[in-house]
């Protein structure tokens, strides 16, 4: 989605979100730079989408790394996307961009039991990606 506007809002807005997009792929891990390496594209928006699985039991922290404004959300209930809610926000374009940065309150989950994630980011030039851990 090309602009300049780099608000999630924007993304949200946009006529082709979410079911028109330019480009969909499968990624292995929650990480954008599997599909674009580098940041030679300008002006877009995306959407990362999945199911989070704990291997254990307990308490669990949520971390992104982005150089955009964006955020993320979890359904901490289950796999269904409605159920959804913020964790995270970046919300200014200032450094550091360091995992520790932003991370989300604690969340009590079950392992082996799917959890829907979802992660939104808008930039307009530089440096373009959203990264996720637990």
């Amino acid at each position: 989605m090309p602009g300049t506007d780099i608000t999630v809002e924007s993304l949200l807005a946009s006529p082709n979100f979410p079911s028109s997009p330019f480009r969909t792929d499968v990624l292995r891990a929650f990480d954008s730079r599997l599909v674009f390496p580098d940041d030679t594209r300008e002006g877009y928006g995306a959407r990362i989408s999945g199911v989070f699985i704990p291997p254990v039991s307990g308490s669990w922290v949520f971390f992104a790394r982005t150089r955009n404004l964006g955020l993320l959300k979890l359904n901490p209930h289950g796999l269904d996307p409605a159920g959804a809610v913020e964790v995270l926000r970046q919300s200014t374009e200032n450094a550091p961009f360091n995992w520790d940065r932003l991370s989300s309150s604690l969340f009590e989950l079950r392992a082996g039991q799917p959890y829907y994630i979802e992660g939104l980011y808008k930039g307009a030039t530089g440096p373009d990606y959203l990264k996720v851990a637990a």
